[in-house]
């Protein structure tokens, strides 16, 4: 249902088929790239008592008129772990390089902190969701445009949750992750990916999550009949240090 809309929307038709990318230029220092994180207004989600933290960019409030725009769901790395609700968006450029490239493509940014590093606990994975369903309540929302993006454990989060709501996305974009070793006895799981666009990066020699694991979840997508990815792989020593690769995705480029 919503990978089909972004299939018109191609720069990269050639080598995916059915994937949206957008080239920009990105600083990959956080706060110091210009932005003013005081943009992101500060919000709260809830499910049975437990809390989550979560900072939101609405376009609609810094001088963007459509009728509605879509959401990029950012899941932070280590690097963001805390509790000051700040730290996701000053870490790196994660969720702020949207910003940058709001005068030319305008989105919601969502992006939630946690305080342990794991999003992909039951509690975590469900105060997500409650918090991209406040936002999808409150704000307007092309819900045919929900994209999900994150690093090192964003990024396994990023696999979790394309996995759990194959419905939900457009597409995802996850970097340096892993894919919870469950998901491989699901071959249905993986089926309902088959048209979702998936842009992934890892560093041939990463020592915190090794390369191997990214390249078994592509693989994975395309023996279920996924031909819509891209995986990029750096090679040995053009990343230092060699798991940071986001700091490289987010100078050259991202998906959208």
């Amino acid at each position: 249902m919503k990978k089909n809309s972004l299939k018109t929307t191609l720069t990269a038709a050639a080598v995916l088929g059915c994937a949206a990318m957008l080239p920009m230029g990105a600083s990959a220092e956080g706060a110091d790239n210009g932005v003013d994180v005081s943009v992101f207004e500060s919000g709260t989600a809830e499910v049975d008592g437990d809390t989550m933290q979560y900072r939101l960019y609405d376009p609609q409030e810094n001088g963007y008129e459509e009728e509605s725009y879509p959401l990029v769901l950012f899941l932070h790395g280590e690097d963001g772990v805390g509790t000051d609700n700040e730290k996701q968006l000053t870490a790196n450029a994660g969720a702020t390089v949207f910003v940058e490239m709001a005068d030319s493509n305008p989105a919601y940014v969502l992006a939630p902190q946690i305080d342990e590093e794991d999003w992909t606990t039951d509690e975590n994975m469900a105060l997500v969701m409650q918090a991209v369903e406040d936002v999808m309540n409150t704000y307007k929302i092309d819900e045919d445009r929900i994209y999900v993006e994150g690093m090192s454990m964003g990024g396994t989060g990023t696999w979790k949750m394309l996995l759990d709501h194959p419905d939900l996305f457009a597409a995802g974009m996850p970097i340096c992750g892993q894919v919870p070793a469950e998901y491989y006895e699901n071959e249905d799981a993986w089926k309902a990916l088959a048209n979702m666009p998936v842009w992934a990066f890892h560093a041939a020699d990463d020592d915190v999550i090794p390369e191997e694991e990214t390249a078994k979840a592509v693989q994975a997508l395309k023996d279920a009949g996924n031909n819509c990815t891209q995986y990029e792989v750096w090679t040995a020593g053009s990343i230092t240090p060699a798991h940071e690769i986001w700091n490289r995705v987010y100078q050259i480029g991202t998906p959208y």
